[in-house]
């Protein structure tokens, strides 16, 4: 499953997201830490192509996932990935994660994409990707409304 809204992107598999991107835009990772802990080769893959700025991980485990994160990156031959900021949330923490996502994660860049690779067997990443839809989805109304064009 992949699909788009705006300069919101998200998939199921690191394959499907990579085909969808812009190689060159700075960007937010929204992941599962189900991909981390069994698609850790990808993920560097995927971080070497395009320039991630911030990565969001969910899950119950989060944190732990992070740590695993923190050191395929520090360990990684690749001083570019050495800026990435890495930060984690719990299922439970929803408004947290669709604000820290959208707005936090962008703060300082005009052009930003939003990227996201999560478990669709999950009923949490399935309502956390539809609060994210949702709060795209009300800006886009305000800007509708009010004939300016607003950044999420």
């Amino acid at each position: 499953m992949i699909a788009e809204n705006n300069q919101f992107i998200y998939a199921g598999s690191f394959d499907e997201l990579y085909h969808k991107i812009n190689n060159i835009t700075p960007s937010t990772l929204l992941i599962s830490e189900k991909f981390i802990q069994f698609d850790s080769f990808n993920i560097l893959e995927l971080l070497s192509k395009i320039p991630v700025k911030w990565i969001i991980i969910i899950g119950n485990n989060s944190s732990n996932a992070e740590d695993d994160l923190d050191f395929l990156i520090e360990t990684s031959l690749d001083d570019n990935l050495l800026d990435v900021v890495t930060t984690s949330f719990s299922y439970e923490e929803i408004d947290d994660i669709a604000f820290e996502f959208l707005v936090t994660s962008k703060l300082g860049f005009k052009d930003y994409q939003f990227l996201s690779v999560l478990d669709f067997d999950k009923v949490e990443e399935v309502m956390i990707l539809r609060k994210i839809n949702k709060n795209i989805m009300e800006n886009f109304e305000i800007y509708t409304q009010n004939d300016r064009r607003i950044n999420f």
